[in-house]
């Protein structure tokens, strides 16, 4: 979702450990109290920064041994150099073991998104997907994914900006040796907005390596 943007700008997040008290109440479910702190700095564009403070309460539970899910909801404290917000912040996910050797995971998440402002001063949305991955062989995998994201950007000098985008992306990794990883990437993204000039589709290939010491 960068399209429109210079590259320059990408972001350091940081998320110190969080605060959380967790209470058993059967053997498979626990609820949640927590607390989350995320500060983000952009290198050369120090105006975008921002940080955000979370209260949350959940639910862990899991189904049977292949299947589990979280849940938290609150409120998010949102803050950068222009304006302070609060908005209700929400996240689920499900993990699920199809087989030994395949994982599928769905989430979703509803909070602001500190990216892509512009002359904007926020952004609140809700994003959401789907993730597989497969060990074809103890060396050998693949991976692939599709998401949504709708965020509505406001605060600017105009009207609120919305942007829809979908992300597909597919992988293989290979473990050439115990501490070697070789992968690549193939992502298509697309963006439809009220305002026509952000609207973009991308295809970006990525290949690379991961050592580990």
């Amino acid at each position: 979702m960068d399209g429109w943007r210079p590259q320059h700008q990408n972001p350091f997040s940081v998320y110190p450990p969080n605060l959380a008290k967790r209470h058993k109440i059967s053997k498979r479910t626990s609820l949640t109290a927590e607390y989350r702190y995320r500060l983000t700095d952009y290198t050369k564009s120090p105006f975008q920064n921002y940080h955000s403070q979370y209260v949350l309460g959940g639910v862990d539970h899991a189904w049977s041994q292949n299947l589990s899910g979280s849940a938290r909801a609150g409120a998010e404290f949102y803050q950068n150099a222009t304006v302070s917000k609060t908005r209700p912040y929400a996240e689920a996910a499900v993990n699920y073991a199809v087989a030994r050797q395949t994982q599928l995971r769905w989430f979703s998440m509803l909070g602001f998104n500190g990216t892509l402002l512009g002359t904007y001063t926020s952004s609140y949305g809700v994003n959401t997907g789907l993730q597989v991955n497969h060990q074809v062989t103890k060396r050998f995998s693949v991976n692939g994914g599709v998401s949504y994201a709708h965020s509505v950007l406001s605060g600017g000098p105009i009207a609120n900006q919305t942007q829809d985008s979908v992300f597909l992306n597919a992988g293989i990794g290979y473990q050439l040796m115990d501490n070697l990883n070789l992968n690549a990437n193939y992502s298509f993204s697309t963006q439809l907005s009220n305002n026509p000039l952000v609207e973009f589709n991308r295809n970006r290939v990525s290949v690379g390596a991961t050592a580990t010491f």
